[in-house]
């Protein structure tokens, strides 16, 4: 029985991360499917057209056929307000909503909407570089977390050939096998610890 305990952990543990990123990638992919939304080329985009002379709500509707977004290229057409629509075709992504909220106002206002967005792409890029940072030094967290999960087990194997005997003492001795549930549960309860810190600070990414 505690053979089998110890192998459906040792198999856990080394094929949990990677089932956890499976998983996580794809609910973003599925979620990238689903939904488009406004990012740093389509405000560049549509900033150029605006430079280049053309009128905006004619650059926003091309970008709007291009992207997808049906309700804001009908909202376009029909003269009426973007902003509730805008945020139906990205379900409510927040950079949408911030670009939305932006076009809104220059154009009730009647101010220039080039310089807006000039800034709010800068915004944007410092953002996406913020970003890739976070998740390069996540990357190396990770990689230290899954280390520091397998250490006890490579520690008792390494243990096993220098001739300790360690699988002997923990398979047939009482304190042996206290230790060895109890670091079954603690290595599980760690493996899903880190995760959801990690999950936390992904969700901002």
């Amino acid at each position: 029985m505690i053979k089998i305990i110890l192998i459906s952990s040792i198999l856990l543990l080394s094929n949990l991360d990677t089932f956890l990123k499976f998983i996580s990638a794809r609910i973003k992919i599925s979620k990238r499917m689903k939904y488009n939304v406004v990012d740093e080329n389509f405000i560049q985009k549509l900033n150029s057209g605006i430079l280049n002379g053309l009128i905006p709500r004619k650059v926003l509707e091309q970008l709007a056929k291009e992207y997808k977004f049906s309700n804001l290229e009908k909202a376009i057409q029909k003269g009426e307000n973007i902003q509730k629509s805008i945020q139906q075709d990205t379900n409510n992504d927040l950079t949408s909503k911030s670009f939305a909220q932006i076009w809104q106002t220059c154009e009730t206002n009647g101010a220039s909407l080039s310089p807006v967005l000039t800034k709010f792409n800068e915004q944007l890029q410092v953002e996406k570089e913020l970003r890739q940072e976070l998740e390069s030094s996540l990357s190396g967290a990770k990689l230290s977390a899954i280390v520091l999960a397998f250490l006890p087990i490579i520690g008792v194997l390494l243990a096993n050939f220098l001739g300790a005997n360690s699988f002997n003492w923990i398979i047939n001795s009482n304190v042996g096998k206290i230790c060895l549930i109890l670091g079954i549960l603690l290595e599980i309860l760690g493996v899903f610890w880190v995760k959801k810190i990690i999950n936390n600070i992904e969700k901002y990414l």
